[in-house]
């Protein structure tokens, strides 16, 4: 039985977890993107598509949150702790997950939504979210715009993610 990663909390909340870790996990993660997601909604964000996979081989990529943002397509990578340790000085917990090699995924996940949308033309970017929810307080919500540099458009000619 393969387990499938749910689309939405209620979808986590219902489906039977692997284990209870494994569940708390999912569901802090799915609360995290749902932040995120109301704090750039609220600012102009528009989405286009939430914990969008491949279709195909490459079902391993994942966006957290893919949409429109002042004419440009941004990919959003969302991090979740429940903790202020590894990020109490220096900058937020979740900036510690956003590893060189979660960024490189990340760009092969942005390449293969390019790929199945066409919009190789529009002005791209990548954005980090780090949710902080430590109990009896509002989330904490900290914005990183262009964590990724890359070419302004998948077609520039320069940018070794692209497909040709």
């Amino acid at each position: 039985m393969l387990l499938q990663k749910p689309r939405n909390l209620a979808d986590a909340m219902t489906m039977p977890p692997k284990t209870d870790m494994r569940a708390a996990h999912i569901a802090t993660g799915l609360h995290g993107e749902e932040e995120a997601l109301r704090y750039l909604s609220h600012r102009g964000f528009r989405l286009a598509a939430q914990n969008w996979r491949p279709c195909g081989r490459a079902r391993n990529l994942e966006l957290d949150l893919v949409g429109e943002w002042e004419k440009s397509l941004v990919f959003v990578e969302v991090k979740t702790r429940h903790t202020l340790a590894a990020g109490t000085f220096d900058g937020p917990a979740g900036l510690r997950g956003f590893t060189p090699a979660k960024q490189r995924t990340m760009v092969r996940a942005a390449r293969a939504y390019l790929m199945e949308t066409g919009q190789w033309e529009k002005p791209c970017r990548f954005d980090l979210v780090c949710i902080t929810l430590l109990p009896g307080t509002v989330p904490q919500v900290d914005h990183y715009r262009d964590v990724i540099e890359l070419g302004q458009t998948l077609d520039s000619g320069d940018a070794s993610w692209q497909p040709w």
